[in-house]
């Protein structure tokens, strides 16, 4: 037992004030860096130990970085509360969070870099676009929790599925990118264009729902290729469609 006027309790606050463990180092706890310390009791200054706390004296605790490197950020909604971003790092991708837009916690959203495109929210649901084909569409209820949607029809070749802009209006979700894709319930979604060329390339970059004096709709917006005079020549894309499943 070791008294207040004890030197051996000097030791110790100087482990405590100057220890400071990197990787492959203890951690800051006294049983580990000093022979002899026990614990005989169950209770320490009055308060019992929660088992659920306690770690065995082998237990090595694994190093993790506190903040990824190279943030890519790529779309970011406000829900009225918090602002939610969606990001890509060097390793993977996650999704930030912040109340303040000062300080931001980062969440992993997947252990791989999925090239997010887009981001939006809808008042009741947050969706992402990416390049990837496993996820090409994540959805959320509250920003933390994503699930990805597979249910795409009728399209074939879902492995090819690269989508670069997602807008929602009235119910109607459009999402945009080698092709276009129309949901009503947001959990299924089906193919309302592609472009069948074989010859020319094409894809579309964004979509948005527009109301003015000529026009109320969806407007989705791109670059292609035409052949003209058996020439192939670039070209601008705009798609327009009223219902979001017909387009011209």
């Amino acid at each position: 037992l070791l008294q207040s006027d004890s030197r051996k309790l000097n030791a110790l606050d100087r482990i405590i004030g100057y220890y400071q463990p990197t990787v492959n180092m203890p951690g800051v706890d006294l049983t580990q860096l000093v022979d002899g310390i026990t614990y005989p009791n169950s209770t320490y200054l009055g308060n019992a130990f929660a088992p659920a706390d306690e770690y065995t004296l082998d237990t090595i605790l694994q190093d993790q970085p506190f903040y990824p490197t190279g943030i890519n950020l790529k779309a970011v909604v406000w829900n009225g509360l918090t602002y939610v971003a969606g990001s890509d790092t060097t390793d993977y991708s996650s999704i930030n969070i912040s109340e303040t837009a000062a300080s931001w916690t980062i969440n992993k959203l997947a252990n791989q870099v999925i090239n997010i495109t887009d981001m939006i929210y809808t008042g009741e649901n947050y969706i992402i676009t990416t390049n990837n084909s496993a996820t090409p569409i994540l959805y959320s209820t509250n920003g933390f929790d994503w699930s990805v949607i597979y249910d795409y029809e009728p399209i074939v070749n879902v492995s090819a599925l690269s989508l670069n802009g997602v807008v929602y209006n009235n119910g109607i979700y459009v999402a945009v990118g080698d092709n276009i894709l129309t949901s009503a319930g947001l959990t299924a979604w089906a193919e309302t264009y592609s472009f069948t060329s074989t010859v020319t390339t094409n894809v579309l970059n964004g979509v948005a729902y527009v109301s003015t004096s000529g026009f109320t709709g969806f407007v989705a917006v791109g670059a292609g290729q035409r052949i003209v005079n058996g020439i192939i020549v670039n070209v601008g894309i705009i798609f327009t469609s009223t219902d979001g499943y017909i387009w011209n």
